[in-house]
């Protein structure tokens, strides 16, 4: 798709005339959700550019949290513990049986290393 071609100075100021023209004429609950969208969407564009620039700060939140999910089950009851790990096994079972051949090789790999 080629570049678009730049506005010249009229047609700017007439696009931006009917946009203000607009939104004088909002009903100030949608000028509210609007204004509200924006605001998350640039939070939220805010908050990628700096992950983007400093990964030590998600690593930091991943270790946080994989911590706070030790301690969660150190603290669980036994019979907690024992339907957590059952259901676990299940999940890790039908992974398994799912899993294509190349997986199942990577799988038995990882295994090898580990041991």
């Amino acid at each position: 798709m080629p570049p678009r071609r730049e506005l010249t100075r009229e047609e700017k100021d007439e696009k931006n005339k009917k946009a203000m023209e607009k939104r004088s004429n909002e009903d100030p609950d949608a000028k509210e959700v609007r204004l509200a969208a924006n605001r998350k969407r640039a939070k939220i564009a805010r908050e990628e550019k700096r992950r983007r620039l400093n990964p030590e700060e998600v690593q930091v939140a991943k270790n946080l949290n994989a911590k706070k999910a030790r301690e969660d089950r150190q603290a669980e009851a036994p019979d907690e513990r024992a339907l957590r790990q059952r259901l676990d096994a299940e999940r890790k079972r039908v992974a398994r049986a799912n899993e294509t051949q190349v997986e199942h090789e990577a799988r038995l790999h990882d295994q090898r290393i580990r041991q």
